[in-house]
């Protein structure tokens, strides 16, 4: 037997506990009408949802980038390209209206394609919802950002 399954078996189950999925949505009477009809979601798919427009961030200069996906959209991991992230930080995450980034800007680094902590868990995107990423370039050359976000979709039939 290997010491790593030696340790490994030793581990036993891990307990996560109860997953937090927020709470379910209600209407008020603050709306008129609903954002979207409720419609029977059959499919889940993981798919890459992607941010590219080819703007580039001057040194020093900041950038929003935003996209809609047409379904809605569990994030589970974010990507930013490791030859790209010296130098580029994450001001703000936001989706819909909660903001995910606390205090300063973090670096782009944690979320490279080799970084062991791009997991997320972020909030589901609805389908009127839209996810906005706030940029600083601290380089001091132009970066055009190139975001992958990997996820859950789920669908109709």
């Amino acid at each position: 037997m290997s010491a790593y399954d030696d340790l490994m078996g030793s581990v036993g189950d891990v307990d996560i506990g109860d997953v937090d999925i927020g709470d379910p949505a209600e209407m008020t009477e603050k709306l008129a009408a609903a954002l979207y009809a409720d419609r029977p979601f059959t499919r889940e798919d993981e798919v890459d949802l992607g941010f590219y427009d080819g703007v580039a961030i001057a040194p020093g200069g900041t950038r929003q980038i935003a996209i809609q996906s047409d379904n809605p959209f569990k994030p589970l991991a974010l990507c930013v390209p490791s030859w790209q992230a010296p130098g580029l930080q994450i001001q703000n995450i936001k989706i819909s209206a909660v903001n995910l980034i606390e205090g300063g800007p973090v670096p782009a680094d944690m979320f490279t394609e080799v970084s062991n902590i791009a997991r997320v868990n972020y909030p589901t995107i609805q389908t009127s919802g839209r996810i906005v990423i706030d940029l600083v370039n601290r380089s001091a050359a132009a970066i055009t950002p190139s975001i992958g976000i990997k996820g859950k979709r789920i669908r109709g039939a």
